[in-house]
């Protein structure tokens, strides 16, 4: 059973961290981050008055190596969170789509008993599997059903994480909470739908970040994107707490507050714009209803109906 949080009106859940493993992917491809210290978020949150940071491991893309698996990084988790943030942090198991799913929930079904979770992070994107797939989604659903989980799902522009296929998923299972991290990358057809489901949430980690890489998008052309100031975050914050006044979530996606490259392998320099810090100075730029609502409010009917 998943304790309820003790948490004031006025206090803080950032909604999207990561603990527990490594990212193989930047490691490899010697980009940073690669990892969080789990006491580092920790003393973060502390110097900047976050009480509850929801938290997950880094994805494993298939293929990389037997020895790293969701059951090792779930477990790695428990016990990073155990010893250095009982009481702070609300681990979220992370399930990685493909053929071992059924492995995978068993050794969940172990693990719970040793520690309380409060949701599942995945990946589609990484794991080159539709959330739709019958293979997938009957067990999947089963599982979340029976826990009352709310799940987080990696959105992405196109293919396996298309914000469209979460959103099937979505109204297909309206009793399944679903969080579209990274504002289901601002697409204008996903912004349509999410106003419509009432299980839908969306969160806008890393703002900064993300920021950046819409205003690259933008000038691309490529995509039917939503028309926001990306040059100016904090506007976007407040317009998207406008819009979505009880779906949005505050996330920092802590770690990857900030990235060394994307995947079109454009150069983003580590500033101060980038930081955990500036992500905290841009949420109390809004007014102080809109704080409470998407940094406290909307976190927990997500986490607990």
């Amino acid at each position: 059973m998943r304790p309820r949080i003790e948490l004031d009106a006025d206090e803080i859940i950032d909604s999207h961290t990561h603990c527990g493993g490594f990212l193989l992917s930047n490691l490899l491809l010697e980009s940073y981050p690669y990892s969080q210290d789990t006491l580092d978020l920790v003393r973060k949150m502390q110097s900047n008055k976050v009480k509850f940071s929801i938290c997950f491991p880094f994805p494993i893309a298939n293929g990389f190596c037997e020895s790293f698996t969701p059951e090792l990084y779930n477990r790695l988790l428990v016990k990073e969170v155990k010893s250095f943030g009982k009481d702070l942090l609300l681990p979220f198991a992370y399930i990685r789509l493909d053929d071992t799913l059924q492995r995978q929930l068993g050794c969940l079904e172990q693990l719970f008993n040793d520690f309380p979770f409060y949701g599942v992070k995945l990946y589609p994107h990484c794991d080159k599997y539709y959330i739709c797939d019958k293979e997938i989604e009957e067990p999947l659903t089963t599982f979340l059903l029976a826990y009352d989980f709310p799940v987080i799902v990696h959105s992405s522009f196109e293919g396996y994480g298309n914000p469209g296929i979460i959103l099937d998923f979505a109204r297909k299972h309206p009793n399944i909470r679903v969080t579209l991290a990274h504002a289901s990358r601002f697409l204008t057809s996903a912004f349509l739908e999410i106003k419509n489901l009432q299980n839908v949430f969306l969160d806008c980690s890393p703002l900064n970040m993300l920021c950046e890489v819409m205003r690259n998008a933008a000038k691309k052309k490529r995509y039917e994107i939503e028309n926001f100031s990306f040059d100016k975050p904090e506007k976007v914050l407040y317009q998207l707490a406008t819009i979505f006044p009880d779906k949005l979530l505050w996330g920092s996606d802590s770690p990857c507050s900030f990235l060394t490259n994307f995947s079109d392998n454009a150069v983003v320099e580590f500033s101060e714009k980038y930081t955990y810090e500036a992500d905290i100075r841009v949420l109390r730029s809004l007014p102080h209803k809109y704080i409470k609502q998407i940094a406290n409010k909307n976190t927990l009917r997500f986490l607990f109906g």
